[in-house]
């Protein structure tokens, strides 16, 4: 379209931060509704549920068969904006910081098989499925600030960036959220070992 290499690479980041935005958007919207439509019913009912399966299940006698339905449908199109998600992350990570050449549907099925497989051994060592979900959690919630620093960093590097370096207020807003999450952990683990 003869776009000049800096306005063609400020469209891409443009619409690679839209598309991330969005699909991250779409997963917590779907995790928001099932959290409020599964408490106020089950807190209506005065029902105690501990895991995804009980829900679906109570879920029918409740509101009936479509109620158990769109619940499966909103857990299936959360993991599936997930999944778009970081397949997209390591697309961008592979191609353009490693400037490794992969064939896009081979580096998709290998990201998707290496999201899988810790749950796959996990599923088929016996443990629970909700066990692993609140396990799931806290190794993102321990392993975020090992991406964030460095995203921070990287985002500020003018030799990298180039004009499409973080400003000062995305500098300080990067670099807060990094350590107010690191902080977030140290006190959640320091309250672990204490109490």
């Amino acid at each position: 379209m003869g776009w000049p290499l800096g306005e063609a690479r400020k469209r891409v980041y443009r619409f690679l931060l839209w598309d991330t935005g969005l699909a991250l958007s779409g997963a917590w919207l779907v995790n928001v509704a099932i959290l409020v439509m599964a408490a106020a019913v089950f807190h209506r009912e005065g029902l105690v549920v501990t895991d995804f399966a009980e829900a679906y299940r109570t879920l029918s006698p409740l509101l009936g068969p479509l109620a158990a339905l769109a619940f499966g449908v909103a857990l299936l199109a959360s993991g599936l904006s997930s999944t778009v998600t970081g397949t997209l992350a390591a697309q961008v990570v592979v191609e353009g910081f490693l400037r490794l050449r992969v064939e896009r549907g081979r580096l998709r099925l290998i990201v998707r098989l290496l999201a899988l497989l810790p749950a796959a051994v996990a599923l088929s060592l016996g443990l629970p499925a909700m066990a692993l979900i609140v396990l799931s959690q806290v190794v993102l919630s321990l392993t975020l600030p090992v991406a964030l620093f460095p995203l921070a960093r990287l985002t500020e590097d003018p030799a990298r960036m180039g004009e499409l370096q973080n400003g000062p207020l995305a500098r300080a807003l990067a670099w807060g959220a990094a350590f107010f999450v690191t902080g977030l952990n140290l006190w959640l683990l320091a309250r672990l070992l204490t109490g």
